[in-house]
């Protein structure tokens, strides 16, 4: 994976010039965040040294939270992110599990998590 602090093309360089088949590629602040990255040259960068590419969101982002704000507002982040994974070439994104406090059913945790994911699908 890149190390989301620094330079996204030379992070790609490096993975390229170590004999890595792909990219675990994170859509996060504080260097590789969707709107900072340039997904064409990340694109160009993966083409040089012929390496696949998923697209990896933040751990941190609080998808199964009990507050629908908080859900909507990583639907929005991971809609962004798909944009620029898309953009970078990646045919796979993935999320994180959100750890639900333990007084909240499981089942909440699932509806939660595909309120959130569902809308991506399409």
């Amino acid at each position: 994976m890149n190390h989301p602090a620094r330079d996204p093309i030379t992070e790609i360089a490096w993975i390229g010039r170590h004999g890595f088949d792909f990219v675990d590629f994170t859509l996060e602040p504080p260097d590789a965040d969707p709107d900072m990255i340039d997904p064409e040259a990340v694109r160009s960068t993966l083409d040089k040294f012929n390496l696949g590419v998923v697209a990896h969101t933040a751990w941190f982002l609080p998808l199964g939270s009990p507050f629908g704000s908080i859900r909507r507002a990583c639907l929005e982040e991971f809609r962004r992110c798909l944009k620029a994974a898309h953009r970078m070439g990646a045919a796979v994104m993935n999320t994180h599990y959100s750890k639900l406090p333990s007084s909240f059913p499981a089942d909440d945790s699932v509806t939660w998590h595909a309120e959130v994911l569902t809308p991506l699908c399409d």
